[in-house]
């Protein structure tokens, strides 16, 4: 066997090792550049960590679908907003709170409560990729969040730290809402409908046919 034979075999041996070794697929994208594209695509929220830390889960391999992180972060929303009324209900069972700190802890139920309607809506909306409608039902999550903080100014919150999660992932959301309302176009107008020759003659009633 002459010597480019002989290197021939061995370079064919070589890639033989590397397919066993490293499967079929010559490429494919690796967790730290996904980890890398969330980042960039977090780095303009409220809070970038949780953002990725949310939606990485979601997003195991390819392109990151706008609409579907915010669909991620939405659903994050709720899910923390459910975590923090069930401590609610149980502070609510508790007999020995003050009158004041149960006051603003009932307060904080009933806007929680809004938190979840106000989420629902914004889903259906963002089914429909319908931007301006999901800020406008999403928003209420951040006022409704910030009622309920108002509450204890005086007072340290028993549930703080859910409160201060949903402020952040509320924020989370509305900022992604917005860098997607910069790329998305708008969409078109339904053009008027076209004018015929009767509406331009008061005698041209019920004419049937075709127009020239």
């Amino acid at each position: 066997m002459d010597s480019i034979s002989k290197t021939l075999l061995f370079f064919l041996s070589l890639s033989s090792i590397h397919l066993l070794t490293n499967g079929t697929r010559p490429f494919h994208i690796v967790h730290h550049d996904i980890r890398s594209d969330l980042l960039k695509f977090c780095e303009h929220t409220t809070n970038p960590t949780l953002c990725a830390q949310t939606i990485q889960p979601h997003v195991l391999d390819g392109d990151i679908d706008p609409f579907k992180a915010l669909e991620i972060e939405v659903e994050a929303t709720f899910n923390e907003t459910k975590k923090t009324i069930a401590i609610i209900d149980e502070l609510l069972t508790k007999n020995n709170i003050n009158k004041s700190l149960m006051s603003a802890i009932k307060t904080c139920k009933e806007q929680y409560n809004y938190i979840l309607d106000s989420i629902k809506e914004t889903k259906d909306a963002i089914a429909q990729h319908d931007l301006i409608e999901a800020k406008f039902k999403f928003s209420a999550v951040i006022s409704y969040q910030s009622t309920c903080v108002d509450e204890f100014e005086n007072v340290e919150c028993p549930f703080a730290e859910g409160s201060e999660t949903i402020f952040n992932l509320g924020g989370n959301t509305l900022d992604i809402i917005a860098d997607l309302e910069k790329t998305v176009a708008p969409q078109e107008p339904t053009p008027p409908a076209p004018t015929t020759n009767s509406q331009s003659s008061s005698t041209s009633i019920n004419v049937i046919g075709t127009i020239s």
